[in-house]
Formats: structure tokens, sequence, C-alpha cells
């Protein structure tokens, strides 16, 4: 059984509160979002205290919707918040901030077979230039 997710938003963003929206600007990859009032409300409640459901809960209760209808847009919003990087755990968060990997270490010594890798790379780039003139 899968442990229920408690969504938490980083730390380190820089929120600007105006009127009911959200301005929030990611220091890590230099990016501004800008959240309407119901993502602000989301947001707002993603302290990692609560699960997506009691989140959805705490939503859903006040304003008389059911509670499944708003837990399905809780989810699609999470998982939008997640593609961008601004909760914690988030993929590409990890991505950007990992340093790049050491190219001495994964550059071929032998010269025949670097030229190789730069002829699989070269036929690879043209197979994608072609797909994409296909479409």
């Amino acid at each position: 059984m899968a442990i229920a997710s408690k969504p938490r938003v980083r730390q380190d963003l820089d929120v600007v509160e105006l009127e009911d929206e959200l301005v929030l600007y990611d220091p890590v990859r230099d990016e501004v979002h800008y959240l309407n009032s119901a993502a602000a409300i989301v947001f707002q409640l993603c302290d990692g205290s609560a699960t997506v459901r009691e989140v959805a809960g705490e939503i859903a209760q006040p304003l008389g919707i059911p509670e499944k209808r708003v837990e399905r847009q809780v989810r699609t919003l999470l998982k939008e918040l997640r593609e961008v990087g601004l909760l914690e755990g988030s993929l590409e968060l990890i991505q950007a901030v990992k340093p790049p990997p050491d190219t001495a270490a994964t550059e071929p010594a032998d010269p025949a077979e670097a030229a190789g890798h730069e002829q699989e790379h070269d036929k690879r780039e043209h197979t994608r230039e072609q797909k994409s003139e296909n479409s």
C-alpha cells in the first residue's frame, strides 16, 4: 500500500501576493510563475501537513462542491506545479541543481572510439531531423 503524498512547496521560492493571486520567483531556475486565485489557495495549503485528499476536502467543504471533483482538479494542478519544479522533491528541480557530469570521465580516451561516438550522434541527429520534417 502506497503512503499518501503530502505535497510541500519549496521554501526557497520568493512569493508575492497580489490581491488574491500569487507571483512566484524560482531562484534556482530563474523563472517567474503566476498563480490565479484558485491555484494560489492550493499552493498555500501545500505545507506538507496534509494529503492531496485532505487539501481537496478543505477546499470542497466550504464551497459545497463534491470532494472527488475538487480532488481531480487539485491533482492536476499539483502535477503542473511538480513539472515546473515548485514542489519539494520535483524531478525537474533535482535535475536543475545537479552539477554537470565530469566530461573527462565520460569522454573516450581512444580517438577512434571518440570518432565512432561522434558518428553515432550525427546519425541520431539526422534521424531526428528527418522525423521532424516528415511530421
